[in-house]
């Protein structure tokens, strides 16, 4: 490997891990959040957290098909007896 191939390896997996501990430290603070209320909207959990809409959305998505969130009527989310 030449030493660019090195750089761009190393630069690529330093920035990766560097993403993925972000999306579970605002994943964390999404169930967090809801763990201290009884349901929340997409709107008003992105904005308590400082998220954009469609990240919070995306990330809320994933907690729901994981089992890890609920959905109701109101489209509010709260935890799922997962956490209980």
């Amino acid at each position: 490997m030449s030493t660019i191939d090195v750089f761009v390896h190393y630069y690529w997996t330093y920035e990766k891990s560097l993403t993925m501990i972000q999306v579970l430290k605002r994943s964390f603070s999404l169930l967090e959040l809801l763990s201290r209320r009884e349901a929340m909207r997409l709107t008003d959990l992105a904005a308590a957290v400082g998220l954009g809409k469609t990240t919070a959305g995306n990330m809320l998505t994933t907690l729901k098909a994981l089992g890890y969130l609920e959905q109701n009527d109101k489209s509010e989310y709260r935890l799922s007896c997962r956490f209980h």
